[in-house]
């Protein structure tokens, strides 16, 4: 990443919305509604450490994440243009996830902006494109899972330009990732991410659910977080004040799991010190690499 001005490292704990371990899986429709900042009995606190200067430390295949830099060539407003997003923030992500993956390609498919407090009613779909009803994320989880991974190329396959579809499903691997940065340096409710070689298999604890039209269902799925067996096992991690430039790109699932980086942990954490400042403005999108 590119020098900047000088950031005093700042480490600070605040309260996890955990969920106690499980032995049978999930299923989405019947999980209880957790809200940021509002801890519940499954809730602990933990210690999250500031990585600023030691990014290089910290590794995509081992640890699950990465910081790195992406100079966009957008204004702020320009993320509240469906068009510009799609067209060319798409095509810069693409870029950033080859270069630090190395990939053969990167397809980016999806986006949320996140401009609020608190999120109102995340299960509505329709609230995933008004960043002022999308706040952080209200607690640990895994955007995919390792389960069910061939319903993913269908499921997403049918929108696919054909040498492209072809290319996925004759690939020698794929894996889907998140990309995250703030729209304006940050400080309030950072997203933090958990270093994966911090975790136990049982960490993760499953969940379904069902998407498609009727007649096409598919079975997808994801992971939230158990509370960890010791205080502060799960070793959390942020960047203070992130800042427009820099994105992390955490694993998503992989079809290929020989190290513990495949997926990634994250949730945002209230940083006790910055509780006044005004909400942070975010951007995140998911995208497809693949090896031919």
């Amino acid at each position: 990443m590119s020098p900047a001005l000088t950031v005093e490292p700042l480490d600070f704990e605040a309260p996890i919305n955990y969920f106690s371990p499980q032995k049978e899986k999930l299923r989405h429709e019947a999980l209880k509604p957790k809200q940021f900042g509002k801890p519940d009995d499954d809730s602990r606190v933990a210690k999250v450490h500031d990585l600023r200067g030691k990014e290089d430390q910290f590794t995509l295949a081992d640890n699950g994440f990465i910081f790195t830099e992406l100079k966009t060539s957008g204004k702020d407003e320009d993320f509240f243009n469906e068009e510009w997003v799609k067209s060319v923030y798409y095509k810069e992500v693409g870029e950033v996830v080859k270069k630090v993956t190395g990939c053969d390609l990167a397809i980016v498919y999806q986006h949320v902006n996140r401009s609020a407090a608190q999120s109102l009613d995340e299960s509505n779909p329709a609230n995933m494109g008004d960043p002022a009803k999308n706040g952080p994320a209200t607690k640990p989880h895994c955007d995919f899972s390792g389960e069910h991974m061939d319903a993913y190329p269908k499921l997403m396959g049918a929108s696919l330009p054909k040498p492209i579809k072809d290319m996925w499903d004759s690939s020698s691997r794929w894996a889907m990732y998140g990309a995250w940065k703030p729209r304006v340096t940050i400080t309030r409710d950072p997203l933090i991410v958990a270093d994966s070689q911090s975790l136990r298999d049982e960490d993760y604890l499953p969940v379904e659910r069902e998407v498609g039209p009727d007649g096409h269902k598919f079975i997808l799925g994801n992971y939230l977080i158990a509370q960890p067996s010791e205080e502060n096992a799960h070793k959390w991690y942020y960047l203070h004040r992130q800042r427009p430039d820099e994105i992390v790109i955490f694993g998503g699932t992989d079809t290929k799991q020989d190290k513990k980086g495949w997926r990634c942990a994250h949730t945002a954490a209230v940083n006790p010190h910055y509780v006044n400042d005004p909400p942070r403005e975010s951007i995140e999108v998911r995208c497809v690499a693949i090896w031919k």
